[in-house]
């Protein structure tokens, strides 16, 4: 794993045991080599919802910058600082970027040119964050291809605020739950769905996960 902080790849697995003392020694177990620290109170803080979460202590250590941090599955929805979805259809690219910071901004792009940007609602933005935590995407593959048709391309890509990302694609295949995840932009999407690509994906092709 490349380390956000540094790009490193010197990146290890921390093992949290109780009063360890920590001398930065780095232990091999099962032919792997592992960093041991001290297991501390797991901090809590709330969720997008305003749920309260229970943060994982950091599970990886790098060893150029010696920072630890957390790798992707140990994240929140809480945590995504920037949503970019891209439909490619024919020599048609759209592409919508949902940034949050202190406002939600909304950015369109339309053949690489800039369509509109707003400033979204919280309630927006829950929508959205909903729909990402609702359709489980940390169970969904990477890719979902269908090489015997040509009609369509989708990217999603989600970027953390600890510098991680993580990235999907499909190309005429959607996973099993895209409704329930596409649900918190389909308001959004629509109003600049000048060519109705959003019917063309619902009807094709769907993998079960």
């Amino acid at each position: 794993m490349t380390c956000p902080y540094c790009n490193s790849k010197e990146t290890i697995s921390i093992i949290y045991l109780y009063r360890y003392n920590d001398n930065n020694t780095f232990v091999k177990k099962n032919n792997e080599e592992v960093k041991y620290s001290e297991k501390i109170r797991k901090p809590k803080r709330k969720n997008y919802d305003g749920t309260l979460i229970t943060d994982h202590n950091h599970n990886k250590y790098c060893k150029k910058c010696n920072k630890s941090f957390n790798s992707i599955e140990n994240l929140y929805a809480v945590d995504i600082s920037k949503v970019t979805l891209v439909f490619i259809l024919n020599k048609l690219r759209y592409k919508f970027e949902f940034i949050f910071s202190d406002e939600t901004t909304f950015i369109i792009k339309r053949n690489y040119e800039l369509v509109n940007q707003e400033i979204l609602s919280n309630k927006e933005k829950v929508k959205i964050l909903d729909s990402i935590t609702n359709s489980k995407i940390n169970f969904w593959n990477k890719e979902y291809i269908n090489k015997d048709y040509d009609n369509y391309k989708w990217i999603l890509k989600l970027e953390y605020y600890n510098g991680l990302s993580e990235c999907f694609n499909g190309h005429d295949m959607i996973p099993s739950n895209w409704d329930m995840f596409i649900d918190g932009f389909r308001n959004l999407i629509k109003k600049y769905d000048k060519d109705n690509f959003l019917s063309k994906i619902k009807n094709s092709n769907i993998v079960h996960n």
